[in-house]
């Protein structure tokens, strides 16, 4: 039988062309979309509220977009969830797309804002490193790569492959910047077992003092460091008990000391007041 050897298929390489962070702004008075890439701390919601500003003051349309309320809210924005509905699927928008923490994104968001690319501009701002989205990307109920956007044509062709990274600290501690930034993809100590860096981590950041708040995910976590706490201050403390109530979330028994900060909940038929 005849044999016919095909050639192994290639596939088209991209290439990003990187800009100093002070090349942001003349991008987008230039009209050109860009991404803004750094971990946190690096500047980059900082650097965006400028850019957004200058751009509205010059006319433009500019809307921010995030996947969390909690990212809306620095960039004073709404869901992509919403935009997508409001503009897209019951709608139209021709102006600039701001997208905050776009490694949250994922691909079925990604193709609704593609569609847009003829009549939009973007600047996407986040950091591949940082959090993926909830259930991860999927498409038709297929489970596709944690990469497929990072490395894909569609985020290339949105970001008009511009890139400007941010690696100066600009907001967090210097040394907790760089500890954190090793220790996420990219860093030396991302490949080292987990318990590993957890036990340096431990030695290098000890703390012979407590934090003045500590957030605890349950309970039992919660009540343990409080006996701790207690233990070491209970000699200049006072202990209150509290009144037996029938309720719910019946209140405890506490030691009390000097510049204990106490936040108490009153409740009425209304709402709950502080």
């Amino acid at each position: 039988m005849p044999v016919i050897h095909a050639e192994n298929p290639t596939i088209d390489q991209w290439e990003w062309k990187d800009y100093p962070p002070d090349a942001a702004l003349k991008l987008a008075m230039d009209g050109q979309s860009f991404c803004i890439e750094g971990a946190a701390g690096s500047g980059k919601t900082y650097l965006t509220n400028q850019i957004v500003e200058a751009l509205r003051e010059k006319g433009e349309r500019v809307i921010c977009i995030a996947k969390t309320h909690v990212a809306c809210s620095l960039l004073n924005g709404i869901t992509c969830n919403s935009f997508v509905f409001k503009h897209i699927l019951n709608g139209g928008y021709k102006g600039w797309i701001v997208l905050d923490e776009f490694s949250l994104v994922d691909a079925r968001t990604w193709f609704y804002l593609y569609r847009l690319i003829d009549y939009c501009k973007f600047i996407c701002v986040g950091q591949w490193a940082q959090l993926p989205p909830v259930n991860g990307h999927t498409w038709l109920d297929s489970k596709l790569d944690d990469d497929c956007i990072e490395h894909s044509r569609l985020f290339h062709r949105i970001c008009d492959g511009n890139r400007i990274t941010l690696t100066e600290c600009k907001r967090s501690d210097a040394t907790l910047y760089d500890w954190y930034c090793n220790i996420s993809r990219g860093g030396f100590r991302y490949d080292r077992p987990f318990d590993e860096v957890l036990q340096e981590a431990k030695t290098f950041f000890k703390n012979e003092f407590f934090p003045d708040y500590v957030l605890c995910i349950d309970h039992d976590l919660r009540k343990k460091i409080n006996r701790t706490h207690n233990e070491i201050l209970k000699n200049d403390a006072v202990w209150v008990e509290a009144p037996k109530l029938k309720c719910p979330n019946k209140p405890q028994d506490r030691w009390l000391y000097k510049g204990q900060v106490l936040q108490a909940h009153t409740y009425s038929s209304e709402k709950m007041k502080s």
